[in-house]
């Protein structure tokens, strides 16, 4: 537990690096790397000791105004944050150089608030204190693609985003408030015992998974995600799509399993639907893209959307007669979400060195790199190859979980209509 407040405590002091004088410019961008990687390191250590072991909370208590509690659903997200904060953090040693002379404390300090808000996101116990630190994400993930501000398409690119990340929190708001509005208080852990009745159950979920699809980048809420993470620093782009992504599960997660009750049939079938038609259409719309971090970005909706169908399996298997089933669906989600975080963050990485040595994003412009950059191509075929699901990676594993569950989800069906759906 103390491990927590100390990656807390770390990237606060990681943040404050962006307060450094302007000579100490490169000293700033150590320090914020160092307070990062550490940090990560720590959460890694402390969410992985905690899931092997085993039982009651992870954390829970309170500082100010904001409450703590992390159980084992915040653990598995906590864990995907340390292991990519401290894989990418350690990246951004080398690569954030070339930020020098580019507001590079900046860049720094708002990188350690990236991986603050999000953990703070995860460990949030009331309604109040989840708001404050998911609007936090929100900002500093803003500014962060708005940190080439003198790029026009970045420009606009953060300020779609901020427009559309303001309208996910609006929906969520609305959802926490119509549940809240019977419960008699805003702790989560009171939360989801109100009386709701069957109009008011069924439009938190609508409001909550319109709310967490926009910030997962689901179709037809996706259009601010291709924009976002080309403009965003390479390190930054592997982080959103490799964590920020996945903290939209979270949240849909925590609304499923605790604030809204007994699971409904359509509710399944509309997330596995929605979730499908994501990952067909993302497939399809990264096969015309010849920007590289386009191309990743449009994959991340593709897998966000395979997560989701996956999560949304399970939903429905939790309506069957053979409900013990829907552990196959939610560990297919879980499974995929760590292992397209490793696998996005590497390409993404890999996607920085390319642009880095090229000066360009377009692909049809490059050939031959794999004899000038033999590490970065066996990198990229790692990730390639996990991305495409081969044996042998863990994105062979996720996906394969993934299509049990549907297998599964036909042989328990008793009317051949969800069958064949």
């Amino acid at each position: 537990m103390e491990l927590i407040y100390i990656t807390l405590a770390v990237y606060g002091m990681g943040a404050a690096t962006a307060l450094f004088p302007k000579k100490m410019e490169m000293a700033a961008h150590y320090c914020a790397v160092l307070a990062a990687v550490f940090g990560s390191g720590a959460l890694l250590y402390q969410s992985a000791a905690y899931m092997m072991q085993g039982s009651g909370s992870l954390l829970s208590g309170s500082w100010a105004f904001f409450t703590f509690n992390a159980d084992r659903w915040s653990a598995v997200f906590l864990l995907i944050t340390g292991l990519a904060g401290t894989v990418t953090s350690i990246y951004a040693w080398g690569y954030a150089k070339s930020y020098l002379g580019k507001r590079l404390r900046l860049l720094g300090g708002l990188w350690n608030a990236f991986l603050l808000s999000m953990v703070l996101v995860l460990l949030a116990a009331d309604v109040f204190s989840f708001l404050l630190a998911w609007e936090l994400m929100a900002v500093v993930s803003f500014l962060l693609v708005n940190h080439e501000a003198e790029k026009k398409a970045a420009h606009n690119a953060a300020y779609q985003y901020l427009v559309m990340t303001h309208i996910g929190t609006a929906a969520i708001m609305i959802a926490f408030l119509m549940i809240g509005s019977q419960a008699g208080s805003l702790d989560f852990s009171v939360l989801g015992q109100g009386v709701l009745s069957d109009n008011v159950r069924n439009a938190a979920f609508i409001t909550a998974f319109a709310g967490f699809a926009l910030k997962a980048g689901l179709l037809p809420l996706h259009v601010w995600l291709p924009n976002a993470h080309p403009a965003a620093p390479s390190h930054v782009s592997a982080l959103m799509s490799g964590v920020m992504l996945k903290i939209a599960l979270y949240g849909f997660g925590r609304f499923v399993f605790q604030f809204l009750g007994p699971m409904e049939f359509w509710w399944g079938a509309f997330v596995l639907v929605v979730g499908l038609l994501s990952a067909v259409l993302g497939a399809l719309y990264a096969q015309m893209e010849k920007d590289i971090k386009r191309i990743l970005a449009y994959s991340s909706v593709e897998n966000m959307g395979i997560i989701f169908g996956a999560f949304g399996c399970g939903m429905v298997l939790m309506t069957t007669p053979r409900h013990d089933y829907a552990l196959i669906g939610f560990l297919a989600a879980v499974v995929h979400s760590l292992n397209h975080s490793v696998m996005k963050s590497l390409l993404f990485m890999s996607a920085g060195a390319v642009m880095h040595a090229t000066d360009s994003k377009d692909i049809e412009k490059m050939g031959g790199l794999g004899k000038l950059m033999p590490w970065t191509a066996v990198f990229t075929l790692v990730g390639s190859m996990g991305l495409s699901a081969l044996p042998l990676t863990g994105g062979f594993v996720g996906e394969w979980l993934a299509l049990q569950s549907f297998v599964t989800l036909a042989g328990s069906s008793e009317g051949q209509g969800l069958r064949l759906l």
